[in-house]
């Protein structure tokens, strides 16, 4: 065994083979094969699991743009763990995405991202699943009046498994 660094976690090339001493690091890390290790007051040293594992929540996240009366467009998407969402524009200020099946259940759907507007000006708004189906991102002025988008927003939700 061969001590290579130390920084408050050992990096080695095999794990020690004594117990730690004082102030030594309780930590170790073998960059060969990307395993962390800790010592947990005897011997042998403990392997820590550094697995991601995927619960089943599902993300979205991107920017939708939109001119004049035509329905809005993904114009880049960052995160989407869904698919294709069919987008559209029923009225001033209303916007739907929707998914067969994409959102099975109320309590599972959280807006995870304040919608911003690339013009600057203020923009309120009110994003909420309105069936399995179907997501409804409502906009509004100031003064509470229905408003299209200007530009391009940054949109993000989440839907728990």
């Amino acid at each position: 065994m061969a001590i290579l660094r130390s920084n408050g976690v050992l990096i080695v090339d095999a794990l020690p083979d004594h117990e730690p001493q004082n102030n030594e690091a309780v930590f170790a890390f073998d960059p060969a094969t990307l395993k962390l290790y800790a010592y947990q007051g005897s011997l042998p040293w403990v392997e820590i699991s550094t697995e991601v594992t995927d619960d089943g929540t599902k993300y979205y996240e991107a920017y939708w743009s939109q001119s004049t009366t035509d329905d809005p467009v993904e114009t880049a998407s960052t995160t989407n763990d869904f698919g294709s969402f069919v987008l559209d524009r029923p009225s001033m200020g209303v916007y739907t995405a929707t998914l067969a099946g994409a959102f099975p259940d109320l309590n599972k759907f959280f807006p995870t991202m304040l919608v911003t507007q690339s013009s600057g000006k203020p923009l309120m708004f009110s994003l909420r699943r309105t069936s399995a189906d179907e997501i409804t991102l409502e906009t509004y002025a100031q003064d509470g009046s229905a408003v299209d988008i200007e530009g391009r927003i940054a949109i993000g939700f989440k839907q728990l498994p």
